[in-house]
């Protein structure tokens, strides 16, 4: 059988992270509960935003295909 190979990460990816945690200087900040709470609400507010879209697409998409293929078969079955 065919043996699943293992995938590596490339080795510049590893040294540059490695080198970006490393090297970083610490902020001596912190995220208050207001201010993450009010992240958290952006956050949830654009997953709502792109589930409200994507429904109201595939509504046009469906009703479109209703109108074009519903009178097709409409008409066929008259004749």
């Amino acid at each position: 059988m065919y043996a699943r190979r293992k995938k590596e990460l490339p080795m510049p990816i590893v040294v540059a992270v490695v080198l970006l945690i490393g090297l970083s200087a610490p902020a001596h900040a912190y995220i208050d509960p207001g201010s993450g709470s009010y992240i958290l609400q952006i956050a949830l507010t654009g997953v709502l935003a792109l589930v409200f879209s994507l429904k109201s697409y595939w509504q046009r998409v469906k009703a479109a295909a209703v109108k074009v293929l519903g009178s097709s078969s409409r008409s066929q079955t008259r004749l």
